[in-house]
């Protein structure tokens, strides 16, 4: 069932700080929309827009929202996961969507959470190209795996592809790192299209891991057609990858790709690095450190990183628990992700941000979304900041206007105009049950810009 509901700007204007330089006006909400099925529990959305200005919301749905856990060992962490996904289109801007349709052909096969989700990206030719974990069955080991796999839509996203199958299959048996009868994992992947029309995808690979305390490793396939076939995958970054952690990919024109992940450093830090490769994914040498407190955890955070491209700028947030104070981190490149400059913490206020998403308007402003509380007991709520200079200075956050509630785990995309639009999870009941349904956020686009000239990428700043 779609619902809508139109909220006024005028009631935000007392959250809104003006910063000398610029003069910022009211972020003007252009819709809220509810998605999903009637009474099913929808999470973990993933949110793009085509150049034409269609927006697209894939969201994770499970039939039964009253359903049990998976049975397990006492103290096991569950790896199985059976869901369906689905999607669901606006062709006006986000004041209304399609009724949402499901994307796999067979129910129960999507392996997904809040970060081991799908990827969803728009090509210039409107193809919908979405990347997702999938349950699967190794050709090697006749054993359960997680898969990296990949779907298509010719017909913005009426019908979809038979999925293709990205990872290798491995002869390791993998039960005994994995529990639950899985042999391997090659999830907690992403994909992003680069300005040339090619298909990145990446996974992160249990393979070579030997015990939970060690790093996996990164994968990349890539297609040159599309997404009609995809090369041979390639290696890279073995052993210190944080295993559970989802990764990020981007793109510096047609210069660098970037992804973005949690390393393991031999101090017991896991702390989030962006690895750029200039020869379209075969090699990756540049490796940039986030300067943020080191964060030390005997286990997988389960926090990505996620990253936003402006020309040679490469504006980055992430969370992290180190020692000085833990919250929502920003940092930016200005020389295509080869350094990152002193990190900033956007809710000081808080004790509890997390989950930031990161967005560039055309005209240069940056935007960040995230998840805060007051206090343990308080519920979720959404935040957002904006920045008219480069990232050199931030907005107080404001509250977004969501339902009363637990708003939790935001995306964001923005489109050629400037408009961002925010997904997010949406806690209600069903009765006396709790669960969760998927909501989208219509911004619009600033009034006004950065006014300073971006370097080009010829000419990087030192």
């Amino acid at each position: 069932m779609l619902k809508k509901a139109y909220f006024s700007a005028l009631a935000l204007l007392a959250a809104f700080v003006f910063l000398p330089s610029t003069a910022w006006t009211q972020a003007e909400i252009l819709y809220q929309n509810e998605l999903g099925l009637q009474d099913r529990a929808a999470f973990s959305p993933e949110v793009a827009v085509s150049s034409g200005g269609e927006v697209y919301v894939v969201f994770l749905d499970r039939p039964d929202p009253t359903a049990p856990p998976p049975k397990r060992k006492h103290g096991e962490h569950s790896h199985r996961s059976s869901v369906d996904l689905w999607i669901a289109r606006s062709d006006d801007g986000g004041s209304s969507f399609q009724a949402p349709s499901m994307v796999n052909h067979e129910h129960g096969v999507i392996w997904g959470f809040q970060v081991s989700k799908p990827r969803v990206s728009i090509d210039d030719h409107g193809t919908v190209h979405i990347f997702y974990p999938g349950n699967a069955q190794s050709s090697q080991t006749r054993l359960d795996v997680i898969a990296s796999q990949y779907t298509r839509s010719l017909d913005k996203g009426a019908t979809f592809s038979e999925p293709v199958m990205l990872n290798s299959h491995v002869k390791k048996d993998g039960r005994g790192l994995l529990g639950e009868e899985l042999g391997a994992a090659h999830a907690f992947g992403t994909m992003g299209v680069a300005p040339d029309g090619t298909v990145h995808t990446f996974w992160l690979d249990t393979r070579y891991m030997g015990g939970p305390s060690m790093g996996a490793t990164l994968f990349t396939a890539s297609s040159k057609d599309g997404g009609a076939t995809f090369g041979t995958e390639i290696e890279f970054a073995r052993d210190v990858v944080c295993p559970c952690c989802q990764l990020v990919a981007d793109f510096v024109g047609d210069e660098a790709v970037l992804v973005s992940y949690r390393h393991v450093f031999d101090d017991g830090s896991r702390d989030s690095v962006v690895l750029r490769s200039t020869d379209d994914g075969q090699t990756w040498p540049e490796l940039a450190r986030l300067p943020i407190d080191p964060w030390y955890i005997g286990g997988c955070p389960l926090k990505p990183t996620d990253m936003a491209v402006n020309e040679n700028y490469v504006y980055s947030v992430s969370f992290s628990a180190g020692p000085e104070q833990q919250g929502v981190w920003f940092s930016r490149s200005r020389n295509g992700a080869l350094a990152f400059e002193e990190a900033m913490h956007l809710h000081p206020a808080s004790k509890y941000s997390d989950a930031p998403v990161i967005t560039v308007t055309p005209s240069g402003v940056v935007r960040v979304v995230w998840h805060s509380r007051e206090g343990r007991k308080s519920p979720y709520r959404l935040y957002m900041s904006e920045s008219y200079d480069h990232g050199e200075t931030f907005t107080a956050p404001w509250e977004l206007p969501t339902p009363e509630g637990q708003s939790r785990f935001p995306v964001m995309a923005t489109d050629a105009d400037g408009n961002s639009h925010v997904a997010w999870e949406q806690q209600v009941k069903i009765g006396e049950i709790v669960t969760t349904e998927v909501h989208v956020m219509g911004i619009a686009a600033p009034s006004t810009g950065p006014t300073t000239v971006i370097a080009s990428l010829k000419q990087p700043v030192d």
